[in-house]
């Protein structure tokens, strides 16, 4: 795979005849660092598969190009992709590459005034070395995935594949992928390779006849036939008179002409023939490069099918008579498993037709960022379902149509799968949303700013019949294939902060990057009940921010990637972590859900409420949280008591005004004396609580006319000239008699206070 700085290709016509090159090149300023992931590359013949453009640029590069060799050819030069391609001068033969975050085979067209002139095909690598490996790595679980998900759901019907003429190539190609996955895999290679070199052996039995003249081994087979009846000829000298005309032996012999290997040779050649067939139906469309890529991987794997069908084991079966669906050794024999469960799932991926396949490789792109969104998606389902007592029900995402299984997975389209777990006693519902958009709502679920679309949102609400109640929480999660390093995203110290957010940088790789952050915080800060917001990232290390001590509210990122064996790395912290959101969730003792009641409460009145008023300085909690005591004051002897002694008093006898031990009145923050008789207001703060004074203790203290019990509050008197003016006893009057006839203590929060004033007193 050799780096270079510049390279030609040819611009080919439908009959594959060349009409001019292209001639890419580095920026004069970008040359090949030897340290770097190379910015353009051309293939060699032997370096890696024929199925990909041999000319490779890198995302996020910019690259010269100029067209040459047009010979007298004149005329304004255009492509399909003005927004990669983009000229400098006016007849467009030079300019600007700059693929961006594109990453995948690129087919570009080519127009001479406006008129199709031909074609030629680039791969955009993504800045990961091993982003193909990757790529088919995560093509293959997918297919996998699928499959099973049509396996556990249509079981008893084992559906013949049948090619579709009506198809066109770019579907013809997203069902050959997820073929191409199946039994290109190297799992199934080495499936292969046991069953060829440990094949599976039968012992045959069957007779031999031997003139009675050679000597045949002595045994009960061989008596038995000396004593039958049935034609017999003379034994001269021998021990009995006659012995039988014709004397078989028995022989065993070992054949490989089996029924588990007659079905792996049925579905090698069964394979063969399909993929064929999509070869001959991908020929038969209009050259472009699209076409070319298919007919290149189709030819790649025939030769494939073809080199093994050639070894000796395959040319000595024998047809398979019938379907062996409950053949013991293709069940349970290592080699033999892998291929049977290989074909049903070609039989089943066959019929899949997946909309979101465009995305990854329509139109003959390898978009492995994408790709890689879907896979987490499918492995983040896979987990959360393990952890749930009623699993997802993965069929959700198969629709059934009239021709085919299609699947509902699609970027931009929103798809929910639904569980339920308990943990903590809690019956909880468990939802993993797909691209779920969170509109402009200023209540409920949605976003309070502008709208909004993680990649995947797990909200935990409470059950229908669950008693315990709580306020449902959202988890997101945003898949971002491109990050490398968990400091691409989270800045380890402020020392580092100016460099992040530098702003003369033009890579949209890094802006990208810078972004990220960012959106983690818009997710969780703007979508109502959000309580974190992860990233998914191909990478090895893992980061938890905690807003407060507990586990949410929370940023952070996860390393989450495909790997040979089929695992997903990082599979287990995030594990772990989402089990401890459940566990955190379910516990009805966190700050989090104590905090999250309090918000709703808070936030639950609809009508706003603005006033002029200044602030009242001597509140210590919010007005809403300040609960003030109307206390009415019968006379001015009454008032002089209450100022000599710093006490007010309420009844704790008889029936009217009477007040309990657990009435809210004696919980009172303030109070606000009311002497309308001599039209006197007055504020105090309650210190201590209340205290209960008996008849005989009120006649010591000089209280006018004692009757009974009272509770008694120690008061500190509040000088504020503003709310003293501001409040009068007429006006507290107003509000107490909405409330109470008589003229009984009222208890409301001091916010209620002030709306009730301001409403009697129009202000």
């Amino acid at each position: 795979m050799p780096a270079c700085e510049a390279t030609q290709l040819a611009v080919l016509d439908q009959a594959n005849i060349a009409r001019a090159c292209i001639s890419l090149s580095l920026l004069p300023n970008k040359k090949s660092d030897k340290n770097l992931v190379p910015p353009l590359i051309v293939l060699d013949k032997h370096s890696e598969s024929n199925a990909v453009p041999p000319v490779q640029l890198l995302e996020g590069c910019e690259y010269r190009y100029e067209f040459i060799e047009l010979k007298d050819i004149k005329g304004v030069i255009t492509t399909d992709h003005a927004d990669v391609f983009q000229p400098d001068t006016n007849d467009g033969r030079s300019g600007r590459v700059r693929p961006e975050l594109y990453t995948g085979t690129l087919p570009i067209r080519v127009f001479l005034d406006g008129k199709d002139f031909g074609s030629f095909s680039l791969e955009v690598r993504s800045r990961k070395l091993d982003y193909l490996k990757e790529y088919r790595w995560m093509v293959r679980d997918l297919a996998e995935q699928m499959s099973e998900i049509v396996m556990n759901r249509f079981a008893p019907a084992i559906q013949r594949f049948s090619i579709d003429d009506t198809k066109d190539a770019q579907t013809l190609y997203q069902r050959f992928a997820f073929l191409k996955s199946l039994i290109g895999s190297e799992e199934f290679q080495a499936a292969l390779s046991e069953i060829v070199h440990h094949p599976h052996v039968a012992w045959i039995d069957f007779h031999e006849p031997v003139h009675p003249s050679k000597g045949l081994k002595a045994g009960s087979y061989v008596s038995r036939q000396l004593a039958k009846s049935g034609p017999r000829q003379e034994w001269k000298h021998g021990i009995i008179s006659t012995i039988p005309q014709n004397i078989y032996r028995h022989i065993t012999e070992v054949t490989v002409d089996t029924t588990p290997n007659r079905f792996v040779k049925f579905a090698i050649e069964r394979w063969r023939d399909v993929v064929a067939r999509i070869g001959e139906l991908l020929a038969a469309q209009s050259q472009n490069p699209v076409i070319d890529r298919g007919v290149r991987e189709v030819i790649e794997i025939l030769d494939y099918l073809d080199a093994i069908l050639a070894e000796g084991l395959f040319r000595e079966l024998g047809t398979l008579d019938n379907f062996p669906a409950d053949n013991q050794v293709l069940h349970k024999r290592e080699g033999y498993r892998d291929v049977f469960r290989a074909y049903i799932q070609f039989d089943v991926a066959a019929k899949l037709s997946w909309d979101g396949g465009e995305d990854v490789y329509g139109a003959g792109k390898q978009d492995v960022a994408t790709l890689y969104e879907y896979w987490v998606f499918m492995k983040l389902a896979q987990l959360i379902s393990e952890l749930c007592d009623t699993p997802f029900k993965f069929s959700d995402l198969i629709k059934v149509e009239e021709d085919a299984l299609n699947v509902i997975l699609k970027k931009g389209r929103r798809c929910v799968l639904k569980g339920i777990v308990e943990r903590r006693g809690r019956m909880m519902d468990v939802e993993l949303w797909f691209n779920r958009t969170f509109g402009n709502r200023a209540q409920g679920e949605g976003s309070w700013s502008r709208q909004m679309r993680p990649d995947y949102s797990l909200k935990i609400s409470p059950s229908k019949d669950e008693v315990a109640h709580f306020e449902p929480v959202y988890v997101h999660f945003d898949a971002k294939y491109r990050i490398d390093r968990i400091e691409d995203v989270f800045r380890p110290g402020e020392e580092d902060s100016s460099e992040y957010e530098v702003t003369n940088s033009n890579s949209p790789a890094a802006t990208a990057k810078r972004d990220d952050l960012l959106k983690m915080h818009a997710y969780r800060d703007a979508i109502h009940r959000s309580a974190g917001a992860y990233v998914l990232y191909p990478g090895t290390e893992v980061k938890v921010y905690r807003e407060y001590h507990e586990l949410l509210p929370g940023l952070g990122a996860f390393a989450l990637r495909p790997t040979e064996d089929g695992e997903a790395a990082g599979k287990l912290p995030l594990e772990r972590f989402i089990e401890d959101v459940l566990e955190h969730v379910a516990s009805q003792i966190t700050q989090h859900e104590r905090g999250r009641y309090w918000v709703k409460e808070a936030y639950a009145e609809q009508d706003y409420f603005t006033s002029e008023i200044p602030a009242a300085s001597f509140l210590k909690h919010p007005p809403a949280d300040t609960q003030v005591l109307l206390g009415y004051v019968k006379n001015k002897k009454h008032w002089d008591w209450i100022e000599k002694n710093k006490l007010y008093n309420v009844r704790g006898y008889g029936k009217r005004g009477k007040i309990g031990l657990g009435s809210k009145e004696l919980g009172s923050d303030i109070i606000l004396l009311s002497c309308p008789s001599e039209k006197l207001v007055a504020i105090a703060r309650i210190i201590g609580s209340p205290e209960l004074h008996t008849k005989e203790e009120m006649e010591e203290n000089n209280y006018p006319k004692p009757k009974g019990i009272y509770y008694c509050f120690n008061l500190e008197m509040i000088i504020d000239e503003y709310w003293c003016g501001f409040v009068s006893s007429e006006l507290i009057e107003k509000v107490r008699s909405t409330l109470t006839p008589n003229k009984e203590p009222i208890v409301m929060s001091w916010l209620k206070l002030i709306r009730s004033i301001e409403v009697k007193n129009d202000v």
